[in-house]
């Protein structure tokens, strides 16, 4: 059978919700046909050198299966942690929106008079400004309202998607700049997973074709593939953005401290309280970078773990993949890949910092937001 015919075949079975959920059908149907487009490249393997000057070779191959890989990678993020967290984003967009009308509308109020003369008609005065106010600050209310029902429905699907994490550590997840990538590596996990239970059930449908067996498991092959690229991009984010920016935030917080530190010795008595709140607030400041270090540290050290044993996954299996030659064969090595993957089955949330201290948290806040520029 063809390899398009293979894939139009896996498409075509009727699957019940219960055996593959709405996201990973998603997920496949944007990741199938470039599941399918790399092992087509794979066959081509055996044929090419490995590096030339002049004509095709593997290192060429590589670089087309890379892209290719990214592809599946971030197909596979369908999740409805994604969905939710979008809508938490646009939340806090317009909680920010709302704010600035807030001050603004305050700022008037504060200027305005009580009473308007007939001949200021185009003027507000201060009741009406108030009451414009008032129902701002219902609206921040009620979108924080909408914020708090839509992280109790975040921390549901987590859990169903096998990864364990509360209320406040979704709240944690939800502010660090992490926070983003480990949900996202959430999703890629349970829909492999998902995916994988396709396709051994597939593999087990059709022990007389090994050819076809042999084709689904390499599409777990190039799912697992995909699962250690994303793995990947985790650290490489916070090894190569987060890690630096914060490195120069404590920099640039240190170098303040000092200035503050020499201020204080020769103010005079008036210029003392402004001096010392700046040197409590740098000290938090300090406080908050310091966790911020070791919360990312802990996250990538972690990510990095998982991403070695998976890759040792992806080699045996690679290995696999290109022995197999009969059914009974794959139907053995498929039933320990499930077993190999059950052990990943829950992504924990690295050990988060409990931040007791609002001026902690709302100084996390303030530097995830830095740390997204």
């Amino acid at each position: 059978m063809k390899a398009t015919a293979v894939l139009c075949f896996l498409l075509a079975i009727p699957l019940g919700a219960e055996e593959l959920p709405a996201d990973a059908r998603k997920a496949w149907g944007k990741a199938g046909k470039t599941v399918e487009d790399i092992l087509e490249l794979e066959d081509l393997r055996p044929g090419l050198p490995e590096s030339r000057l002049f004509g095709r070779d593997q290192k060429d191959l590589d670089e087309d299966i890379a892209v290719l890989l990214d592809d599946v990678t971030v197909a596979l993020r369908i999740s409805g942690l994604s969905t939710a967290r979008e809508g938490y984003v646009e939340l806090e967009e317009r909680e920010a929106q709302r704010r600035e009308e807030l001050r603004k509308i305050r700022e008037k109020v504060a200027l305005a008079p009580k009473d308007v003369s007939v001949l200021e008609f185009y003027r507000k005065d201060r009741a009406a400004l108030q009451a414009e106010a008032d129902a701002v600050e219902q609206e921040i209310d009620n979108i924080q309202q909408l914020k708090e029902e839509l992280v109790k429905d975040m921390v549901k699907t987590a859990q169903t998607a096998g990864v364990k994490v509360d209320r406040e550590q979704m709240q944690f997840l939800l502010s660090s700049v992490s926070g983003s990538d480990l949900l996202d590596l959430g999703a890629v996990f349970q829909n492999v997973r998902d995916l994988h239970g396709m396709l051994e059930g597939l593999v087990r449908e059709n022990p007389e074709d090994p050819q076809i067996a042999r084709r689904y498991y390499g599409m777990h092959v190039v799912l697992l593939r995909a699962l250690v690229g994303a793995h990947d991009e985790v650290v490489a984010r916070i090894d190569d953005r987060y890690l630096p920016r914060i490195d120069e935030l404590e920099e640039e917080n240190t170098a303040l401290q000092k200035e503050t530190d020499r201020l204080i010795r020769f103010a005079e008595e008036a210029q003392l309280e402004i001096l010392r709140s700046s040197q409590d607030t740098q000290r938090v400041t300090a406080e908050a970078l310091d966790l911020y270090h070791e919360h990312l540290e802990g996250v990538r050290d972690r990510v990095y773990e998982t991403r070695k044993e998976l890759q040792q996954r992806v080699d045996v299996a690679w290995n696999a993949y290109q022995t197999i030659r009969i059914a009974a064969t794959l139907a053995e090595e498929m039933t320990q890949a499930v077993q190999d993957l059950q052990t990943l089955r829950s992504l924990d949330v690295p050990d988060l910092v409990p931040l007791q201290d609002e001026a902690i948290q709302q100084k996390f806040r303030e530097l995830s937001e830095q740390l997204k520029e």
